[in-house]
C-alpha cells in the first residue's frame, strides 16, 4: 500500500489513461467537453460515455502512483479509525480509515489526485496514513455502511419522534412531516448526498 511518499509526478487522469492505452484522444476530448457541460470529473465522464470502466481507472492510478487495490467492502472498520473523519465528509470524499496499527492509520481513497483531501487525511490522522485505492462506488458503498448511513439514518429526527407516543400540542404548532427517502448506494449518491445535506439542515435548523 502507497504512504503517499516518494511518489511520480501527479498527472491528469486523462494522460494516463492515454499513455496506458486505455482511452484514445479523440475519446478524452469528447470526454472533456461532456465534464464541461454537466459540471463532472472526467473519468465519470468517460464511463458515462462508455470509453472505460471504474476498475479501468483505477488500476491505471493504482499503477501509476504504487497504491494496493482493495475491496473496502471487505474491511472491517474500526471505530477509532472511522473517527478521523466526519461521516459526511468520508461519503462527500469517499474516503474510509479503517485500521491504526502501531502508529499507522490505513485509509481507502478513490482519487489519488485529490491532494486536499489526501493532505487534510494526513493532519487529521497524526501519524503516517497508508493509502490504497479502490473504485468510487464500492467505496461509497463501504463508506455508507461503515458510518451507517442510509435510509434509516436518513430520516429527521422529527420523523422518528412521530413513530412514538406524542404529547398533545398547542394549536399553533404545526406538524412537521414525515420523510421518506429511499436511495440505491451505488447508483445514486448524488441523491443521498443531497438528502444527508437536507437531513442535517432540517436538524440544525430545529436546534436552532
Amino acid at each position: 500500500m502507497g504512504d503517499g511518499t516518494g511518489m511520480r509526478e501527479y498527472k491528469h487522469v486523462g494522460e494516463l489513461l492515454i499513455e496506458s492505452g486505455l482511452v484514445t484522444p479523440d475519446q478524452l476530448e469528447h470526454a472533456l467537453q461532456l465534464k464541461q457541460d454537466k459540471r463532472i470529473r472526467v473519468g465519470e465522464a468517460l464511463i458515462e460515455l462508455g470509453y472505460t470502466t471504474e476498475a479501468r481507472i483505477t488500476e491505471c492510478l493504482a499503477q501509476q502512483y504504487g497504491y494496493d487495490v482493495v475491496d473496502p467492502r471487505k474491511l472491517r472498520p474500526e471505530a477509532a479509525a472511522l473517527e478521523i473523519v466526519e461521516p459526511m465528509t468520508a461519503l462527500s470524499q469517499l474516503v474510509l480509515p479503517w485500521q491504526i496499527r502501531e502508529g499507522h492509520v490505513y485509509c481507502v481513497i478513490a482519487d489519488p489526485l485529490d491532494i486536499p483531501t489526501t493532505d487534510a487525511i494526513v493532519r487529521a490522522s497524526k501519524g503516517q496514513v497508508v493509502f490504497s485505492l479502490a473504485t468510487p462506488s464500492e467505496l461509497f458503498e463501504a463508506v455508507a455502511k461503515a458510518y451507517g448511513i442510509g435510509p434509516k439514518r436518513m430520516s429527521t429526527p422529527a420523523a422518528s419522534e412521530e413513530e412514538k407516543p406524542q404529547p398533545k400540542r398547542a394549536k399553533s404548532a404545526a406538524p412537521r412531516a414525515k420523510r421518506h427517502i429511499k436511495v440505491k448506494p451505488q447508483t445514486d449518491r448524488a441523491a443521498l448526498l443531497d438528502a444527508l445535506d437536507a437531513t442535517l439542515s432540517a436538524r440544525d435548523g430545529g436546534k436552532a
